[in-house]
């Protein structure tokens, strides 16, 4: 029993240092198109082994796992279950404004 879990707190230990030596990629992107933004990001781990994809628009967001070649999407239910929800189109609408308003004193 001793050994076994020796073992597993190895392999934990391995997977931790391998984690923190190895680069972790990113690529993010992000537009903004008809006052709602489009946006999708990639983090590779361990070499590009473990991959943690997410695309969406607005509020709608789909999150996979990529482990080696095989793919799962993660159900995000997470949003329908909120206590309360908040209308966030007027800060939006103010951001868009001041925006588009130094965006025209540079021209």
């Amino acid at each position: 029993m001793l050994k076994i879990t020796g073992i597993v707190i190895l392999t934990i230990l391995a997977l931790l240092t391998l984690t923190i030596v190895c680069n972790t990629k990113y690529k993010i992107e992000v537009i903004l198109e008809k006052s709602k933004f489009k946006y999708s990001f990639k983090i590779d781990l361990l070499l590009g082994v473990i991959s943690i994809i997410g695309m969406g628009k607005g509020k709608n967001m789909e999150l996979f796992i990529k482990i080696l070649f095989a793919k799962k999407r993660i159900s995000n239910n997470f949003k329908k279950y909120k206590p309360h929800k908040t209308d966030n189109t007027e800060f939006l609408h103010n951001v868009l404004n001041k925006i588009k308003r130094n965006y025209s004193y540079k021209k």
